[in-house]
């Protein structure tokens, strides 16, 4: 048995190669979308605990009688305040005392012409006030998977009118 023979079936053909170099290239492409949805997810669901000064005055004052009904919203982070946290536009109390918080889509590399807004309202079970998640109407619907699993239902599904 010649050398040449030996180390020739050893080898890789360029077949082979290319073959190994698609497949790793289709890998790469799958995981560096899947990180940047985990990215954007992650980014998104870090704003959750901003709200909750807002939701604690919220059941302070209906624990105190207020009663919201469809208006007298309230902001308490606005676009313009310095220092935001990333990815967040603003955060607002709105009718039956439901929470808003929006979403800026550009700092988190989605397309910033549309609107995604995580939506708490709170529901009063026995006396004891729970919050549900959802998004608001006026959300770009391709948006709503980036949002936490228990907040992908439409917010006016969510609202108590009663609250």
């Amino acid at each position: 048995m010649s050398s040449y023979a030996w180390s020739s079936s050893r080898a890789f053909s360029l077949i082979e190669l290319m073959v190994i170099i698609a497949i790793v290239s289709t890998l790469a492409y799958i995981s560096v979308g899947s990180y940047r949805d985990y990215a954007v997810r992650s980014t998104i669901a870090a704003l959750i605990p901003l709200s909750s000064k807002v939701k604690i005055e919220v059941e302070d004052a209906h624990n105190q009688g207020v009663v919201f009904g469809a208006s007298g919203s309230e902001t308490y982070v606005a676009s313009s305040d310095p220092d935001l946290p990333e990815g967040l536009d603003y955060i607002s109390r709105v009718a039956y005392g439901c929470v808003d918080i929006g979403i800026d889509l550009a700092a988190v590399s989605l397309d910033n012409s549309n609107t995604l807004i995580m939506t708490w309202c709170p529901k009063t079970v026995g006396s004891s006030i729970e919050w549900s998640c959802g998004y608001a109407a006026s959300s770009t619907i391709e948006y709503v998977p980036f949002l936490p699993a228990n907040c992908r239902i439409p917010s006016t599904s969510i609202r108590d009118t009663s609250f």
